[in-house]
């Protein structure tokens, strides 16, 4: 599960999650100084499509690694 705040792509595993963990496995700064406006899934759920604000969406694995970025 991904969830973007300011500039930042937090992922979690909410099968690992429990009362005393509830922080991300990975948190992700998607491009300095702009803000993410959008995460589309992909159909099968391996990849995000992150829009920060400035031009250049990203592609992201489930893993949070870096796949593609449009320029």
């Amino acid at each position: 599960f991904a969830i973007g705040y300011g500039e930042q792509l937090r992922l979690h595993d909410f099968s690992g999650m429990n009362r005393s963990r509830t922080t991300p496995f990975k948190t992700i700064i998607v491009e300095d100084g702009y803000k993410i406006k959008d995460i589309c899934y992909s159909s099968t759920g391996d990849r995000l499509l992150v829009t920060p604000g400035s031009v250049q969406p990203k592609v992201f694995d489930r893993d949070g690694e870096e796949s593609l970025q449009f320029v």
